[in-house]
């Protein structure tokens, strides 16, 4: 609770360094270990005394110093620690025989508060049961087809609402006094760890001066465990007593209103009987449900002989007759499994006789809907007979979706099924964004881009840096041919050099002697004659 955690707070943030400070801290560590165990009461001084004697045996005051200076995690583990064992110390002691003011007997408390509400939840039960059968009685006596006289319109919604109600506090009765129960069942096993605890606490420690503590300080960790847990199971003891107390006061309302007096008339000469009863007379096998009576394929019958978990499949409004609600108005008759249990649409029915039963199976569909019709007029039937799955407005209530979906019979059948390794692909978008800021700013940077321009200047320096390519055609290679080959020899030209040797008397244009032949034609003989100069 909040006093606790501000307790733990100040321990834990404290920076005392004198020695009344730490003497004020100390003392806050007391107050804590009493609070968090509820083991006395801080304002108790003998509660303080022991809870100091047994916390000083674990935690000395000397320890505060090394204490102070752990890391906060460090301390508040230390912290429960500390008040684990010293609850355990305490405990153990007043189980030893030392009397201990401020701690009540715990047990003794549990049992006797669980005991006196069962008992009390048990009368109030019986008492909500027979005003029901009085009331369903009546109803049914002046509901059946051949009724000679009907009730007055008032006296009839009356009765049943009246019948309803009680039939919504018989189904809240039993769900909580099976959650009493259950608390009940389990302090059973908690009473016998607890006593099997100090049992082995009293045999290591009798008669021994000194015991190590890694013997006995587990033990006495696991004796304050479970002591913490007797507590939780008395707080939700208290939690259903009190919400059955404010249900009872509901209770009481319809029979102060529809009293003995006022209810003379109808119930002259009227058998009343009870749910037990009313199955017991419907229990023969001359009652029961014959497969040659059921004519639908739609339509499967069960018994008790062919199913293997008769007991543990769900029965349609609440195990009541499907027919009598569809067919009487609303009543509200118990069914009678042991009649033959209907499977229609994967849903299954019970009646309250064979009659019913086989007017059932004559129109199944048409009774689904009348029932529902009925629940339309009286809305408190959507949660008496579990009809959320035919309203799909109310998706606000809490369902059981183990009871909705049901248990199926166990037929002995082999099956095989195989399945995909991944049958849904992950579909993981890389770009999603979560964060509400970051997709503004990326908003506001697309909104700023759109006012920009991209430019660009080639200058002398950077034109060579940008790689250009060029594609040409090559020329084409082309040849001709004529119809004749011709060709021309051309002389070779032929000059002869004279008066290299340095003849003196020759000129110098009588130096060089030209012996190329002539283009023109002419003889050899007439080229080799020499010329004149």
């Amino acid at each position: 609770n909040a006093q606790l955690q501000k307790s733990s707070n100040e321990i834990t943030d404290s920076r005392a360094r004198t020695r009344d400070e730490l003497e004020a801290l100390y003392r806050r560590i007391v107050s804590y270990t009493l609070l968090r165990s509820s083991v006395g009461s801080p304002t108790d001084i003998v509660s303080v005394r022991e809870a100091t004697a047994a916390l000083q045996s674990v935690f000395p005051p000397t320890d505060l110093g090394n204490f102070m200076m752990l890391p906060l995690r460090d301390k508040e583990m230390q912290l429960k620690e500390m008040c684990s064992l010293t609850t355990g110390i305490r405990l153990f002691n007043k189980t030893n025989g030392d009397e201990m003011d401020g701690v009540e007997d715990l047990l003794n408390v549990i049992h006797q508060s669980q005991q006196a509400a069962l008992s009390k939840m048990q009368d109030d039960l019986i008492s909500v049961s027979r005003k029901c059968f009085k009331y369903t009685a009546i109803l049914e006596k002046y509901s059946q087809p051949g009724a000679v006289f009907r009730l007055d319109p008032a006296m009839d919604y009356q009765l049943r609402s009246a019948m309803i109600n009680c039939r919504q506090h018989e189904v809240f009765f039993r769900l909580l006094m099976a959650d009493l129960e259950m608390c009940r069942r389990e302090v059973e096993p908690l009473e016998k760890q607890y006593y099997a605890y100090v049992g082995f606490l009293k045999s290591t420690v009798q008669s021994k001066l000194a015991v190590p503590t890694l013997e006995v300080y587990p033990t006495f960790m696991s004796i304050s465990n479970v002591w913490t847990r007797l507590q939780e199971e008395l707080v939700l003891s208290g939690v259903l007593e009190n919400i059955f107390t404010s249900l009872a006061a509901f209770a009481e309302r319809d029979g102060q209103l529809l009293t003995d007096e006022v209810l003379q008339t109808q119930l002259e000469g009227l058998n009343i009987p009870s749910d037990l009863d009313r199955i017991q007379q419907s229990s023969s096998a001359a009652d029961r449900l014959e497969p040659a009576n059921v004519f639908s394929p739609k339509l499967e019958v069960f018994y008790p002989e062919t199913v293997k978990n008769f007991a543990e499949l769900p029965m349609e409004y609440r195990g009541f007759c499907a027919y009598s609600v569809a067919a009487l108005n609303g009543l509200l008759l118990p069914g009678n499994p042991q009649i033959g249990i209907v499977r229609y649409c994967e849903r299954f029915y019970c009646f309250s006789s064979q009659e019913a039963a086989k007017l059932f199976c004559t129109e199944p569909s048409r009774c689904v809907a009348m029932v529902i019709q009925q629940a339309k007029v009286s809305p408190e039937l959507i949660q008496l007979l579990e009809l959320h799955t035919q309203f799909a407005s109310m998706t606000s209530q809490t369902l059981d979706q183990g009871r909705l979906m049901g248990h199926r019979p166990v037929t002995m059948s082999d099956a095989g099924t195989q399945t995909d390794v991944h049958p849904i692909e992950s579909n993981i978008v890389k770009s999603y964004e979560w964060n509400e800021w970051e997709l503004r700013r990326k908003a506001i940077q697309l909104a700023n881009l759109r006012q920009k321009a991209t430019q660009s200047v080639q200058t002398v320096l950077s034109h060579y840096r940008r790689t250009n390519d060029t594609q040409v055609y090559l020329p084409r290679g082309k040849e001709t041919q004529t119809m004749r080959v011709k060709h021309t020899t051309v002389p070779k030209p032929a000059n002869y050099m004279a008066g290299l040797r340095g003849d003196q008397e020759m000129t110098r244009e009588s130096l060089v002697v030209d012996l190329t032949p002539s283009i023109q034609t002419h003889t050899i003989a007439e080229d080799l004659q020499p010329k004149n100069h």
